[in-house]
């Protein structure tokens, strides 16, 4: 379900016509977010951390009112629940594009993450298909080999694409702590730096409960 944002009430009326403009409208940031919690959790539960983060992730993202905005047809609409869109790894070193529908609930998540990887690793080719190309999505990838203090994306810079992209990095201790690195890119005519932070706010708790 989604709802029409009525622009000329909404107080952000003038950033919106002001960055939708833009040729690359996104701005991002990368940063290091502890994950110890998380990381015991899935250990001690045996599940995998992939998904599990993955989850933590997409929680923080509809736990932020305007990380579920998206521009169609130059209207705004918040929707009421946002899935993902991720890049998943086969054996052979090529990725395919892949759908998740978000659960609130983990275990029916893992069932629905579980599914998506057999699938893509049952097939070849790069996996584009309507529901990849959903706009209730965030794009969503891993670059597991790398510590990254900074991250850019391949883009359309003429096309309509208003979907966070959310990267996270290879796992490393500090003490007796892990750490992921994390990269936010958003759309500015929908997000700004005051909404990212509280997206890392709630994904530090998500992975640190």
């Amino acid at each position: 379900m989604k709802t029409k944002v009525d622009i000329e009430s909404w107080n952000r009326k003038e950033h919106f016509h002001f960055f939708k403009k833009f040729t690359e409208p996104f701005h991002g940031i990368s940063l290091e977010v502890c994950c110890t919690k998380l990381y015991q959790k899935s250990k001690s539960e045996n599940v995998s951390f992939f998904i599990m983060y993955m989850h933590s992730v997409l929680k923080a993202v509809n736990g932020i009112e305007n990380f579920r905005l998206r521009i169609d047809d130059h209207e705004v609409y918040l929707y009421d629940k946002i899935n993902v869109s991720p890049t998943i790894g086969r054996k052979d070193n090529t990725f395919s594009f892949s759908y998740i529908e978000y659960e609130e609930d983990f275990q029916k998540f893992l069932r629905n993450a579980i599914n998506a990887m057999e699938e893509i690793n049952n097939n070849s080719g790069i996996g584009l298909s309507l529901e990849t190309s959903r706009i209730d999505v965030i794009h969503f990838s891993t670059l597991p080999w790398i510590r990254f203090t900074s991250l850019s994306h391949a883009r359309m810079l003429n096309s309509n694409d208003s979907a966070p992209k959310i990267t996270v990095g290879k796992l490393f201790q500090k003490g007796d702590d892990y750490f992921l690195p994390v990269s936010i890119h958003v759309h500015h005519a929908l997000v700004d730096g005051y909404h990212v932070g509280q997206f890392i706010n709630e994904l530090d708790n998500e992975f640190n409960v």
